[in-house]
């Protein structure tokens, strides 16, 4: 019976990773000049991988779906398993707090008047016209509306601000990235199902310098990036750049304490199977000049052996 909740935690995974959303590399993006954050997120080979695919994830996934995702997409008549191969989210400042923006660039299938005529016929969306362009509000939670556009016949174009989003669906505002966002995005194989680059900003750098465990990084995080690609197995990495060596020091003496504790809480815990054992001990953690690194490699065998653990 719990080989069920396994694949029902990986098929809930799976759902909430499209219902919040390349293969083009990471550096290949085109974005906003101000983005801070980037996430790029190549759903279709996630959907196309061996290990969705061997268990049946995919199904489980729809019936998992967060309900504002499942409202978001309804709105718009657009089916996020067949319709979209990636997303692209990127953002600066705070959103939830009104001080920032949040885009979020979903490249597929889309057909313009199909998404106007489904948005058209939903009396909770709103439709405006921004400079000649169809822009549709749609409720979110809280009252954070959220305005979408279509862009061409391939990219739906989505935005806390109205007139970002009318903006980037008429070809306009994406470009090259700073050069601090393009060293990082350097830094990525291109290669991830999923990718993250975030550069440190002063505002948490004065985070860093709050907290006695972390003020020693304040002066040398420059950016962190992170990446899961998933096959038969999946491999998690996780990585801070810094100024120089000293500080990727700094930061994998800490990356290290946290793989001890952790690795000490397991072992003091009664009956703890082998897999969940082999699980951390495959925790690595790393530096390499100016970069540290904790990976983790779940390899297919070790999914299956975790997957025993249900039965």
């Amino acid at each position: 019976m719990r080989s069920k909740t396994l694949r029902h935690v990986l098929a809930v995974g799976l759902a909430v990773l499209i219902g919040t959303s390349m293969r083009a590399a990471a550096d290949d993006v085109k974005l906003p000049a101000e983005s801070e954050a980037v996430l790029v997120f190549n759903v279709k080979a996630l959907l196309n991988s061996k290990l969705v695919k061997d268990n049946n994830l995919i199904d489980l996934a729809k019936g998992a779906m967060p309900e504002d995702a499942k409202q978001f997409f309804g709105a718009l008549g657009v089916d996020p398993f067949t319709d979209v191969e990636s997303v692209v989210v990127t953002g600066h400042g705070n959103p939830t707090k009104g001080d920032g923006k949040l885009l979020v660039l979903v490249n597929g299938k889309f057909d313009a008047k199909k998404v106007g005529i489904q948005a058209e016929k939903n009396p909770e969306v709103k439709v405006h016209k921004v400079a000649g362009q169809a822009v549709y509000e749609v409720p979110g939670k809280d009252g954070q509306n959220g305005f979408v556009a279509v862009s061409g016949t391939s990219q739906l174009v989505a935005s806390n601000d109205k007139g970002l989003t009318a903006e980037i669906a008429g070809g306009k505002g994406l470009g090259k990235p700073t050069k601090a966002m393009a060293a990082a995005l350097a830094k990525l194989s291109g290669n991830e199902t999923i990718s993250i680059t975030a550069l440190v900003t002063d505002e948490v750098k004065k985070a860093l310098e709050a907290n006695k465990q972390t003020a020693v990084l304040a002066d040398s995080l420059v950016a962190v990036t992170g990446g899961m690609t998933v096959t038969d197995g999946v491999q998690l990495a996780l990585r801070a750049h810094t100024t120089d060596e000293k500080g990727a020091n700094a930061v994998k003496l800490i990356l290290a304490v946290g793989k001890g504790f952790l690795a000490t809480a397991v072992e003091q815990q009664k009956n703890v199977p082998d897999a969940a054992k082999k699980l951390v001990k495959a925790i690595q953690v790393e530096s390499d000049g100016s970069s540290a690194s904790l990976t983790l490699n779940i390899s297919a065998s070790l999914i299956e052996e975790l997957k025993k653990l249900d039965k």
